[in-house]
């Protein structure tokens, strides 16, 4: 499980992203852990984040559809704003 939750992190949080330097690559894993953690809804966890199935919030299946379009959209966001160029 841990191989998914590495992929997900350096794909969707860490390349596309300019890592400058160490200290930047120690914050950036900071934000990507905890947006993982609390923010990102996992469909494995029926649309839970982590942190709500460790604090046992009841699974309810029509919030993920919700969560995720949220979480597309910041994605959109982040992905424009980055400096990569790659995308648009």
């Amino acid at each position: 499980m841990i191989e998914s939750v590495n992929k997900v992190i350096k794909h969707q949080f860490l390349f596309p992203k300019t890592i400058k330097n160490k200290n930047n690559l120690e914050q950036l894993l900071t934000e990507s852990v905890s947006t993982y953690n609390t923010i990102r809804p996992q469909f494995s966890l029926g649309g839970n984040t982590p942190e709500e199935t460790f604090n046992g919030t009841v699974i309810q299946f029509s919030k993920y559809s919700q969560k995720f379009k949220e979480q597309i959209q910041i994605r959109r966001k982040h992905h424009q704003n980055n400096q990569c160029g790659r995308c648009e």
